[in-house]
């Protein structure tokens, strides 16, 4: 089916497949969430992170058990990332892990934005 507008014939069509206007919708909707949900991973690991490299500016003697608590993570989930805070050269232990400590080792402006 055609119609004119201006001379010019513009081409009608007949019906919209509305299957394919739900499988698009649907793709739209799970990349958006998708994105969503990387971008809240990736704050919720800074926040976490700076949580970290706050308590152990606050006490350098912080444990563990300690971080857990006060950050809201798991055990596993501070563990984690302090070895991904050492591996990065952000924080070393010093000493055994009882009686050790944390030092932060400050990195130079350009690094502090790879920490995360």
């Amino acid at each position: 089916m055609t119609f004119q507008r201006n001379n010019v014939n513009i081409a009608k069509p007949d019906s919209i497949d509305t299957q394919d206007v739900a499988e698009s919708s649907q793709k739209s909707v799970e990349e958006t969430q998708q994105k969503t949900q990387q971008k809240s991973v990736e704050k919720s690991v800074e926040k976490s992170v700076e949580k970290i490299i706050r308590a152990i500016r606050d006490n350098s003697q912080i444990t563990i058990k300690e971080l857990t608590i006060l950050i809201g993570l798991s055990r596993r989930g501070v563990e984690k990332n302090i070895k991904n805070l050492q591996q990065k050269g952000i924080i070393r232990r010093v000493g055994p892990d009882k009686g050790g400590h944390w030092e932060i080792i400050e990195p130079t402006k350009p690094e502090k934005d790879n920490i995360i």
